[in-house]
């Protein structure tokens, strides 16, 4: 600073050393403490103060050592004894050496404000003291003629300065403009203009001005009156932003009244999706309570706000109006309005989804648990240092060692002998875990053999997969392992399948069954005009989007030729949303499911023309409030009144009020319908007194009852001679004003209850408004907030992009986010901001642009999400299915899941590798269409076997598009995933075993005949060893001893079983060589012949035998005989040994089989026998117990066999009875 600037600067200045003592001080200084300049020199600044001023200022001055400015009031201590307050201003020095102090006397300052404040008093004549601005024009150029002071304040021009423009000058239309909304006004009637006027300073301002002619000495003037209407266009404005937050928040916000019978003042679009309401009205009625699923959540909700006049972040489930539930978020608070009534300001968040995929995540983890310890290949998984932390059940049957020796062991421990196939042996860095380990890639199809504890050589073939931490580093390794030692020497080395073909169908369009439109391309979005946003919320058709005649011709004959035919083809046309006709040849093709049923239609269209582009318009009509003015004479009676005063009164005319007393009129009653008496009445005073009187908000009431607030100005009216005569009252109605005013109070306390980051800012980029939860996030007082109230200060001047975001961010939101918000009107996208720590914080963010009447940006708005919680649980998702993958893909035989609609939605690699088929191809399959034609049915049938009874098995051949077919073993289980049922299914390659059970078949065959001919030919010399011991006891009985007559008599015994035996094994041999063909058998006939046959047994055991009804089967009646007979006499032969035997045989239909039961109370079993007893010639018992050769049971089960069905035997135990199921086939339709 030069030193006249400091000698004369009108504030006391003080340079600072660095020690803090006052290096020099100007005049105004010593001035402030009632001494000289000089005299302070070396005086510490401390000092300039006492008392507890001194602690701040000592404060300050450590502040400035810091190197941050300071500015703070504080009173300076003067020679007198007295103080002097001031408003202190301090910086430090820009060479660091010390400081600048500047002191404003704070007394002076303010008495200089007033003296500013001071107005003259004005109104001394109708034009010159009126309170709206006039003024006088020449109409043939345009020159103002004269101006009152009202003008001169609106304007900040002296008369002097406004006597030497035009007032195209302050007009900022163009003549053309002008003429334009002259004409405008004319056609609507209107008694004003609207134009835009631009003041001293460059502002421009909104104004309604009233013209009309005027005569003075002789000449014909223009008299304007004109009307400031910016601020009541800026609250509207200011409503249609908060309008708009309101509206695009993502979230549910509302206002309701508390209490048992609460209801929903207010609620934004969010809340009527949310709670699935036909319309605001439908929401609007619902009592809250009737949301709540729970009574004890809203009792819960009730008492948090009762208590702490809040609740944030709760957690419950609500019930939309069409009766569905979901979770959601709350958050409310409790808020007064200005009647003094209590609401709640809440906001509701859809955590549906969320609450969903946590679902959907357990349900994977438990999906891949059940895959793992059922899966048939060993699946491993090894740490970074190699050792073995997880094993399935199959690892320890393939590994030949118990789990627990498998886990904590090394992936190349000696015990393993691990050698290649040709018997060398393997190093670590050979194995597949270090190769892996070391590459970060996966492994497929590695063989190598490994050593049993036995001794035994295994083969085993392996896949591996890395897993990775966070850094990209491999942090372990699941494996999938197979023994594939038996088939080894047979086995050959299979080439992966190429590179899955995925290959979208050609097509523009998809649509269901019904005809509503699912999909469409780019060049059909293009051609109707409408993206597929559009389309979808309109809810087209594939006849929508056509001229009457080309819809028609899709319904009547494109859509039947294509169901018929499977596709049709013919000239038509498309009519987009401006009404442009474009002619087309389209291509229908209608899409089947593997029952033959249309499920969906694509379509093609050509264009076969130029499009005719055309454009629609719309027009935009603005409506404004017109002013009211009437005059009234001293005794306050109308005197005149304008159309906009009648109208606003309700009189049908001028006439209608002249003479009538004003306030009884009109001025009846204040606003809250209390009785207004007239002699308080603010412009009956001024008819009485004169006394003029500046603008005020009044009540003026309506003919026919209702009241509405104005703003008014009053001027008394004078004679030539200054007599008083009258009141001139002008006033607009600002209902509208006043509405905007409450409902932007109501949308800012809405906001300020939401946790989101809400903030508004100029088109400049400077903040205006920031609410409570952004100022949360920021780490500042979430009190100091509203349009009304000032930013905290150090946040005074921020601009939008800059605001506590990275770098990165702010270039997002400079570069992308703002650009395209202008543009568009909005922009959505992730970006992040830094909290009050310092930590960046990954936000989902939307800027609003609201635009102006001359479509120009006025303002930006912007909300932002901390999205924190959503990436950390997407990221685990992704490991979670990373993870589920590699297991999935690594797994030896095929894996797929299915939905109960028959769909895939999920499967692994080797699925498609089989079927050469992938991605949204196998999701548009049903699972027959894999198989080959004459197996579909079967595989349908069981796969509704499958959801219906829990699991079900089958063999097929899978089928690859190239033709070829792998025999496959198929097994499915029924799963919960989600409260959803889905088929669960794996499948292994049995090429290998359909060769040997071929083999087996024909072996088996062979052993048949074997034993038929040994059970046949044993019995002649049996017969002839037992006729032969018989006639040694016979003819030499007398001569044998006791010990010679037992042993002929064991040796006959023996023959006798010996014989029993063999003829039981030859009965056992014929049931498939030797039986006679199906025919349909009554079972109730086949049991009835089976009691005549034990009938005897059924006496002696006194056994009571109960037949419900029976069904007819397909079936060989003598071995149905045969098998009912000896289950029948088991149940006798094994009744308790204290009780009667009681039997039951009953049936019931399953599908195309009959399932039936013979139940007994006898002896029963251990359940761990119920196997073991359908053995040939196996006994629980001995036979000194129960006699017979113990082979009954067996021959059932191969008579069962032969009738392709199944037999089982359950029971609870020893002393608690047997039940034998069967399954036998149903007699065909039309025999039974």
């Amino acid at each position: 600073m030069s030193t006249a600037a400091f000698e004369y600067a009108p504030v006391g200045l003080a340079e600072l050393a660095a020690d803090g003592t006052i290096a020099a001080a100007n005049p105004a200084l010593g001035a402030l403490v009632g001494k000289a300049a000089d005299a302070l020199v070396g005086t510490p600044a401390a000092e300039l103060t006492t008392g507890e001023a001194r602690a701040a200022m000592e404060a300050a001055l450590a502040a400035l050592g810091r190197g941050e400015e300071q500015r703070r009031d504080l009173p300076l201590a003067t020679a007198d004894g007295g103080t002097c307050w001031t408003e202190m201003a301090a910086a430090p020095a820009a060479d660091g050496s010390g400081a600048v102090l500047a002191f404003t006397d704070l007394q002076q300052r303010r008495a200089d404000e007033a003296e500013r404040d001071e107005v003259e008093s004005f109104y001394r004549q109708s034009f010159t003291h009126n309170v709206a601005p006039k003024l006088l024009i020449d109409p043939e150029d345009g020159c103002i003629i004269d101006a009152n002071p009202a003008a001169e304040r609106f304007y900040g021009y002296d008369v002097g300065e406004l006597r030497s423009r035009h007032i195209q000058e302050l007009n900022t239309l163009s003549p053309e403009e002008v003429r334009a909304e002259m004409d405008r006004a004319a056609a609507e009637e209107r008694l004003y203009f609207r134009f835009r006027h631009r003041i001293r300073g460059g502002e421009v301002r909104d104004v309604e001005v009233f013209s009309g002619p005027v005569w003075l000495h002789g000449r014909e003037y223009l008299h304007s009156i004109i009307h400031d209407v910016t601020e009541a266009r800026r609250y509207e404005h200011q409503l249609e932003v908060y309008r708009d937050l309101f509206r695009t928040v993502p979230v549910g916000i509302y206002r309701n009244t508390p209490g048992p019978e609460g209801r929903f003042l207010e609620v934004n679009p969010a809340m009527v999706r949310l709670f699935e309401a036909g319309d605001e009205a439908d929401l609007l009625a619902t009592p809250v309570r009737d949301l709540y699923v729970d009574p004890a959540e809203r009792a819960a909700v009730a008492r948090a706000i009762q208590k702490q006049e809040k609740v944030e972040g709760h957690e419950l489930r609500l019930r939309t109006l069409a009766g569905n539930q979901r979770w959601v978020r709350l958050s409310a608070r409790a808020t007064t309005t200005e009647a003094g009534d209590t609401v709640l300001d809440g906001m509701v968040e859809d955590i549906t989804a969320q609450r969903e995929a946590e679902q959907a995540l357990e349900a994977d983890r438990d999906l891949l648990n059940r895959i793992l310890e059922t899966s048939v290949s060993a699946i491993t998984m090894v740490g970074r240092d190699g050792r073995i932390l997880y094993a399935n059940a199959a690892a320890e049957s393939i590994h030949g060692r118990r789990r627990d020796r498998l886990t904590g062991q090394t992936f190349d421990a000696p015990e393993w002998h691990a050698t290649d196939l040709a018997g060398h042996p393997l190093r670590a860095e050979e194995l597949p875990f270090h190769r892996i380990r070391t590459s970060g890639e996966p492994l497929q199809g590695f063989r190598h053999a490994i050593q049993w504890p036995d001794g035994e050589r295994r083969i085993l073939s392996i896949n591996g997969a890395p897993l990775f931490d966070a850094e990209g580093e491999v942090e372990r390794v699941v494996f999938s392992i197979d023994d594939i030692t038996e088939r080894y020497e047979a086995e050959q080395e299979r080439e992966r399948l190429a590179a899955i073909i995925r290959a979208a169908p050609d097509y523009v369009g998809l649509a269901d069954a019904e005809g509503r439109i699912l999909y469409q391309n780019p060049a059909l979005e293009k051609a109707l005009g409408m993206d597929a946003e559009e389309l979808n919320r309109r809810g087209l058709t594939v006849a929508d989007g056509h001229p009457e005649w080309a819809a028609r011709w899709l319904r009547e004959t494109a859509m039947p030729g294509a169901i018929r035919e499977g596709m049709w083809s013919g000239e038509s046309a498309l009519r987009n949303v401006h009404g442009h006709t474009i002619p087309i040849y389209q291509t229908l093709i209608a899409h089947r499911d593997g029952l033959g049923q249309v499920v969906r239609y694509s379509t093609i269209m050509r264009d076969l023309s130029a499009v005719r582009a055309a454009e629609a318009f719309r027009r935009q009509l603005l409506d404004s409030l017109a002013e009211g003015v009437f005059g009234l004479d001293t005794a306050g009676r109308f005197t005149f009144l304008n159309p906009s005063a009648c109208r606003l009164f309700g009189f049908g005319s001028e006439d209608e009020a002249l003479g009538a007393n004003a306030h009884e009129l009109t001025h009846h009653h204040d606003d809250r319908g209390n009785p207004f008496p007239e002699a308080d009445c603010p412009i009956a005073r001024i008819a009485r007194t004169g006394a003029p009187l500046d603008a005020w908000e009044d009540w003026f009431w309506h003919r026919d009852g209702h009241g509405f607030p104005v703003e008014s100005y009053a001027a008394p009216l004078r004679d030539m001679e200054g007599h008083l005569t009258g009141v001139v009252v002008s006033f607009q109605d600002i209902t509208r004003r006043k509405a905007a005013e409450a409902a932007r109070d109501q949308v800012l306390a809405i906001l300020d209850a939401t946790p989101d980051f809400v903030s508004m800012a100029r088109a400049d980029g400077r903040i205006t408004y920031i609410n409570r939860g952004g100022l949360r996030m920021l780490g500042k007082d979430p009190e100091r907030t509203g349009l009304e109230q000032p930013l905290p200060e150090d946040m005074q001047g921020e601009r939008a992009g800059a605001l506590a975001h990275p770098e990165w961010a702010r270039a997002v939101i400079r570069e992308q986010g703002l650009p395209t918000a202008a543009e568009q009107g909005v922009w959505q996208g992730e970006t992040a901001f830094m909290d009050a720590e310092g930590r960046e914080v990954p936000t989902s963010q939307v800027i609003l642009a609201h635009f102006d009447a001359a479509g120009s940006v006025a303002h930006f708005s912007t909300i932002l999400r901390d999205i924190s919680e959503r990436r950390a649980f997407e990221q685990r998702l992704q490991r979670e299915k990373a993870f589920s993958d590699a297991i999935l893909d690594n797994l030896p035989g095929i894996f797929y899941l299915i939905d109960v609609d028959g769909r895939f939605v999920r499967w692994n690699e080797r699925l498609e590798a089989v079927t050469g088929r992938a991605g949204d191809e196998l999701a548009s399959l049903p699972p027959p269409a894999l198989v080959p034609e004459e197996e579909q049915a079967e595989i349908q049938r069981r796969v509704r076997a499958t959801f219906e009874e829990g699991a079900a098995t089958a063999e097929g051949h899978l089928c690859h598009r190239d033709g070829t077919r792998t025999p496959y073993y198929l097994t499915g289980f029924r799963v919960e995933l989600g409260d959803q049922p889905y088929l669960l299914g794996v499948g292994l390659d049995i090429s290998d075993l359909e060769a040997t059970r071929t083999e087996l078949e024909r072996s088996n065959a062979e052993l048949e005949q074997f034993a038929y001919a040994v059970s046949h030919d044993l019995q002649e010399p049996l017969r002839i060893v037992a006729s032969y011991l018989g006639l040694l006891q016979r003819r030499y009985g007398a001569e044998l001893d006791d010990r010679a007559q037992r042993y002929i008599g064991t040796a006959v015994d023996a023959g006798e079983r010996m014989r029993g035996m063999i003829g039981d094994l030859l009965e056992y041999s014929r049931v498939k060589r030797m039986g006679d063909p199906f025919q349909p058998v009554a079972l109730e006939e086949v049991v009835a012949a089976a009691r005549e046959n034990l009938a005897s047994a059924i006496d002696e055991g006194g056994a009571e035998i109960t037949v419900d009804p029976l069904p007819t089967v397909a079936g060989d009646r003598g071995q149905l005989l045969r098998l009912f007979q000896n289950l029948l006499g088991n149940a006798i032969k094994y009744g308790p040994a204290d009780d009667t035997p009681r039997i039951r045989v009953s049936a019931r239909a399953e599908g195309d089989q009959w399932a039936i039961r013979v139940t007994d109370n006898g002896i029963g079993m251990d359940p761990a026998n119920t196997d073991r007893i359908f053995g040939v010639f196996q006994r629980l018992h001995t036979r000194e117990e129960y006699p017979g050769t113990g082979a009954g049971l067996a021959l059932a089960q191969r008579i069962v066999d032969r009738h392709d069905g199944t037999i089982r035997a359950e029971s609870a135990g020893p002393g608690c009875g047997t039940t034998f199921h069967l399954t036998l086939p149903a007699a065909p339709e039309g025999e039974a």
